[in-house]
This record gives C-alpha cells, structure tokens and sequence, in this order.
C-alpha cells in the first residue's frame, strides 16, 4: 500500500516536472553544476593522489630502510670505566632471513656498495676510476627509480649462485659501446662480466647520477671482489604508503627478534621510513578536497534556496489542484509527501547528471596521469545522499505550506 503511494507521488512530481519544464531545468542544471564540480575536483585530486604516491615510490617516499646503527653506544662501567659498543653490521644470513619472513603488503631488497671509484672497461675503452659498483638482489631494480630500457633484471638464481652477470647505466653503455652491449662483455679489476640490462634513471636525484653505475648480482660481489664484511642495506618497499607505519613496526619487531634482542634493550640497528615527502603533498591534496567540498555545498545552498522558492511559486499556483485533491480525501500527509517527493526528485536527476559530469571532467586529469579511470565511490554517494537532504531541505517548507491549505479557500482560489 505503501509503496503504490509512493510511485502515485512519483508520478505525480514526474508529471509537475513535465509541466514545468524550464523552472525544472533550470534548478536541476544548478543542483548538477554543484555535484559536478564537487565529483569532478575529488576525482582530479584522488588521481593526483595516485599518480603521486606511485611517483615518489620510485624515489624512495614509501620505502623503509634498515642499516647498522652508525652511532656508538658508550657506558661507564664499574670503577669509572669507560665502555664502547659499536652496533653490529647486518650480516648477509640476518639479510636474508627477515626477507625470507616478513610477512607485509612489501617487497624486501639487499644491498651493498662494493666500489665507488671501480674502472670499467671493454676491448676499446675505459671509463675513468669513478665507476660506483653496487651489489643487488632480484628486487632492488623493480623498487628502485631505475627503470630497465633494453635487456632485463637478474634472476634469483643468477643472485643465489653468483653468475657474472652485470646490469649498467644508459650512459655507461654509450660510453664503451657502439650499439647494444646486451650479451657482451666488461672488465671491473680485471673480472669479466656479461651485460644483460641497461636501466635510465630520471635524472640526477638529490646529487645521485645513477647513469655511470654498475649494478652485479649480491653472491657475485662477495666472491668476485673478497668483500668479507660488507655493509648492508636492507630496504622495503611499502606498497601502500597509508600502512607504513604498521609495515614499519612489524619490520622492526621482526629484526629485533632476530638480533634475539630482549623486552627493554635498545635496538642495536637503525630503521627509518622514507614517506615525509608524500605525507606533506598528500596533505597539500587534501586542502584540495577541502575546497572542493566547500564549493560543492555552496553550490547545493544556492540550489537549496532557488528550489525553496520555487516551490513555494509552485504551491501557488497548483492552490485550486490541491483544495480538489483534499476534496478527493487526500490527506494532509499525501500533499506533504507529493510536493516532497517532487523536491527530492528534481535534486536526484540533478545529482545524477552532476555524478556523470563529475566524473567524465575529473578523469580527464586520470587520463593525464595515466592512473587510469578513477571511480570515487564513497564521494559519489556522499554527492547523492546531499542531493536528497537538498531535497528535503527545500521542499518540507513548501510542502507543509501545501498540506495546511484549507480544501474550501482552494477550491475557490483563481
């Protein structure tokens, strides 16, 4: 029973509209500008948002490092004497091992710097002794800036077994080679390796030309060099930067329980997480969508005003349609619900065609990004749950204004 009412007002406030067609379109225009420009400018900044995340992922904005601690601790012992810890370096088996167990939404990378002035050379040419030489596991490349042009990543096996295998940087390869240097050889003090990929990076990042570097899988560093305590690095690659509070505590926890560190000691290792840069711009993002609400609700308060008047001249001049509903039976709380209902109905097809506006406008900056298409849900049902209080907002004046008409004055109203 209910719901035939429902639809009857429907139809009803479907029909008004009809009738009406101009002073609908105009307030349903400005109800979907509103909409449109509050979807529209929150889809532009969560792309913005998502484009920038994955860009400053690739410079390290979302990574967690873990090193030897570089500060001494010093204590004074009994008698006055002066004690000294240096914190242990992190050894290739505890490396390893917390790769190999921690359990986060990351990507777990090794690293060491074997050389900083290495000479590299081929048959015909030699750089000059300022060649940095890394050594890397399988997933340093993928969460590094360094993108590999030509060639590919170094295996697991070839990082397990030590294959002298190197990747080098574009202007390393234009320097000692005449065309592609995959599958061809280079001589780092006097030990060969064959080059299987080429990486660019973006540029000199923070003082770091990446492009003159050599990167060689990690077993191959130690055995080829006699590198016997090497200082590594280990780094994680948060792959959701709102978590990396969480994934950095885990890691922490999880370092700390292989060091077999007890409750109460002190770290004897130093962690740091890297996400200052994209907190403070995710933030300057969300003075955006601030904005962008409060231009959305201007707008839908002007609506709400120009719809409010406009039912009001409406209730004015359907006076006599109404005194002959009442004389009909039709209760207060029908003509209450039947200009209502048509209130909300005028914001509704505002609010979906603002919705579609809303998104077509702001995927434009998706597109630019190449984020791909983004769909704002939790906005996109905020907009319409506002359209529907703009419609109740504006309507329960006029309509209650309606429902105490009396039926005898309306019948004779001219």
């Amino acid at each position: 029973m209910q719901f035939s009412k429902f639809t009857n007002n429907l139809s009803i406030a479907l029909s008004s509209i009809r009738a009406n067609k101009w002073r609908a379109f105009i307030t349903i225009t400005i109800i979907a500008i509103g909409i449109a420009a509050l979807i529209s400018m929150l889809t532009a900044v969560e792309a913005m948002k998502t484009a920038l995340v994955s860009s400053l992922g690739d410079i390290g904005s979302n990574k967690i490092t873990i090193t030897q601690q570089s500060n001494s601790s010093v204590s004074f012992g009994r008698r006055g004497r002066k004690n000294s810890t240096q914190n242990p370096e992190i050894t290739y088996y505890e490396a390893s091992l917390f790769k190999k167990n921690l359990k986060e939404n990351a990507v777990v990378s090794y690293n060491f710097n074997v050389s900083g002035d290495a000479i590299c050379k081929t048959a015909l040419a030699e750089t000059n002794p300022k060649t940095n030489i890394t050594s890397v596991d399988e997933n340093y490349l993928p969460i590094s800036s360094l993108k590999i042009i030509e060639g590919r990543n170094f295996t697991n096996t070839e990082v397990e077994k030590g294959n002298a295998v190197a990747i080098i940087g574009a202007k390393l390869s234009s320097d000692l080679f005449v065309g592609s240097p995959i599958g061809k050889t280079i001589s780092i003090e006097n030990v060969e390796f064959k080059v299987v990929g080429i990486v660019k990076s973006p540029g000199t990042l923070f003082g770091n030309d990446n492009d003159d570097d050599v990167w060689v899988p990690f077993e191959t560093a130690k055995s080829k060099f006699n590198v016997s305590n090497p200082v590594i690095t280990i780094e994680i690659n948060v792959n959701d930067v709102e978590s990396i509070d969480k994934v950095k505590a885990n890691a922490e926890g999880e370092f700390r329980s292989i060091r077999r560190l007890r409750v109460g000691e002190v770290n004897n290792f130093g962690i740091e997480k890297s996400d200052a840069t994209t907190k403070v711009l995710v933030e300057n993002l969300s003075v955006l969508t601030l904005v962008a609400i409060f231009i959305g609700m201007i707008t839908l308060l002007g609506a709400a005003v120009a719809l409010t008047n406009i039912m009001l001249v409406s209730v004015t001049e359907r006076t006599k349609e109404i005194g002959i509903r009442k004389s009909l039976g039709a209760t207060k709380k029908n003509i209450r619900s039947q200009f209502l209902i048509e209130a909300i109905t005028i914001c509704i097809i505002g609010g979906l065609i603002g919705v579609v506006l809303g998104l077509l406008l702001g995927n434009i900056v998706a597109i630019l990004t190449d984020v791909g298409f983004i769909m704002p849900w939790f906005w996109v049902i905020v907009g319409l749950i506002l359209c529907y209080l703009t419609g109740v907002f504006s309507g329960i004046f006029p309509a209650n204004k309606a429902a105490k008409l009396d039926p005898i004055e309306s019948l004779r109203y001219e």
